[in-house]
């Protein structure tokens, strides 16, 4: 099976492979700059990851959501009143820094007019394409947070499709608790700019260690950015011989 490396956006159409999911339904992923993606299901249910302020460069999307995940408290990934539609906000740091433990469901029965985040333990009725979100604890440096603190990984399933959204690690190498937590990747979408996360060899290097079907690398500089990262080039470089590069025009 062909992997796939994405420089600036994916579409990403992955076909369920779930028997309790329906089969071949779509999953839109969209990177709209720095750490911001939206993640879109057939079934209507719609989530952003990581808001950006529009001051770092980028435009504002307009963009509508059940559910907005912030990763850390950042200026760059936390502003959610960008997003529309009375989203579900939840934070991935706790008050006193720590990763937040998340293990929810995002749902909406037939009969619910509004979606439902529930504790994922609860013996409750739930759809077929109910999304799963869990957290995973990560450093958002190489320091175990000494510099910067902590910042929340979030592993997102929907439709038998799993999806990591890195946030803005730090660490140079994953645990091996961390990678028995994220199991295996679908879609995994990584920081590589450096200065503030990783770098693109230390992405790659984290890519090898995970083993995605596709990547798509996030938070780097491009000419919209108003603060100097590394651009995807080193990322791209660095994996060129383990994926097919592709380099979507626009979303």
């Amino acid at each position: 099976m062909s992997r796939t490396l994405s420089a600036l956006l994916l579409i990403a159409t992955c076909c369920a492979q779930s028997a309790e999911a329906d089969p071949g339904k779509p999953v839109a992923v969209r990177w709209w700059g720095q750490g911001m993606v939206s993640i879109e299901t057939y079934w209507n249910l719609q989530i952003v990851i990581d808001p950006y302020a529009t001051r770092i460069g980028y435009d504002d999307p307009q963009l509508s959501a059940d559910l907005v995940l912030v990763t850390h408290e950042h200026p760059d990934h936390n502003n959610v009143e960008l997003v529309t539609g009375s989203p579900q906000v939840v934070r991935g740091l706790e008050a006193d820094g720590s990763v937040r433990k998340v293990y929810q469901v995002l749902d909406r029965l037939p009969n619910e007019e509004k979606p439902t985040w529930r504790d994922a333990r609860l013996r409750v009725a739930r759809s077929p394409h109910a999304i799963m979100v869990t957290s995973i604890p990560a450093w958002h440096d190489d320091k175990e947070g000494r510099e910067r603190g902590a910042t929340a990984m979030f592993l997102i399933e929907v439709d038998g499709v799993r999806i990591v959204h890195c946030g803005d690690l730090g660490q140079k190498r994953l645990t091996d608790q961390q990678i028995e937590a994220l199991g295996g990747v679908d879609l995994l979408l990584i920081p590589v700019g450096g200065k503030y996360t990783i770098d693109g060899q230390q992405a790659a290097a984290i890519v090898l260690q995970i083993k995605p079907r596709s990547v798509v690398s996030i938070h780097y500089k491009t000419p919209a950015l108003t603060f100097d990262l590394q651009t995807a080039e080193p990322f791209l470089a660095a994996l060129e011989s383990e994926f097919e590069t592709v380099r979507p025009l626009s979303n």
